[in-house]
């Protein structure tokens, strides 16, 4: 890893935390849209850490942190259903999906054969991209019509 990319992946990181807690905190959010938008800058900070060119979620105690930045799709559906409906509610299919991210993660991280590893992310980048689809068919399903002027601005 070359000191360009450490000083842009620590600083990205450092925001994204601060982006956690400031989003944790907002006490004008529901709790739901408080914990997930949390959950996802949290897990976009694990990501740009287990994502570089030097594999340091590789050790097996940073294990956590790797699952943290599977779980990222699950975690923006969460936050963005949470904001732009007025009843959220997490469903048993939400749940599904996002413990089926969390168990191909599981056997991705825990594989040492190149050809199901291969497999296990095939699998997990059709399961996110689902759950990126879906946050965005409800957020342009009801914007126009939506009433609330902050959430159509957003």
């Amino acid at each position: 890893m070359t000191t360009l990319e450490l000083i842009v992946r620590v600083s990205a990181c450092t925001a994204s935390l601060i982006l956690a807690v400031a989003l944790f905190r907002a006490r004008h959010a529901g709790l739901a849209s408080r914990l997930f938008g949390a959950a996802l800058c949290v897990g976009v900070a694990a990501y740009l850490a287990c994502s570089g060119s030097s594999p340091v979620c590789s050790v097996g105690w940073l294990s956590p942190v790797a699952l943290l930045a599977v779980e990222v799709p699950f975690f923006f559906w969460g936050w963005t259903t949470s904001i732009m409906e007025d009843d959220f509610a997490l469903s048993p299919i939400g749940i599904t999906g996002g413990l089926l991210l969390l168990a191909i993660g599981i056997v991705g991280i825990s594989t040492a054969s190149p050809a199901f590893h291969a497999a296990t992310v095939t699998l997990h980048s059709i399961l996110g991209i689902g759950f990126v689809v879906v946050a965005l068919v409800t957020v342009v399903r009801g914007w126009r019509q939506d009433l609330v002027e902050a959430r159509r601005r957003l």
